[in-house]
């Protein structure tokens, strides 16, 4: 399935050099992904990247699950 990853390159919790590696894995296997890394960001987002990372996530959702109920109709069509 699709990954989208947020992250923060002040994030103490979990490290952006994890994200990174996440995206290599994920471009290595061809899995479809998106990135971005909001400088001075931390864990949670605040301000500007609060809202960004909100449109983003409804994009990406709205894309992909309206992709996968696509292809839902095709198969149950072809049945």
């Amino acid at each position: 399935p699709p990954v989208l990853i947020l992250h923060g390159d002040r994030d103490v919790v979990g490290p952006g050099s994890r994200a990174r590696e996440v995206a290599r894995w994920l471009k290595r296997i061809g899995a479809t992904y998106e990135m971005k890394i909001y400088p001075g960001q931390g864990h949670v987002f605040r301000g500007p990247a609060r809202t960004d990372s909100f449109q983003r996530s409804a994009d990406f959702l709205a894309r992909y699950l309206q992709a996968e109920e696509r292809v839902e109709e095709t198969s149950a069509a072809r049945r």
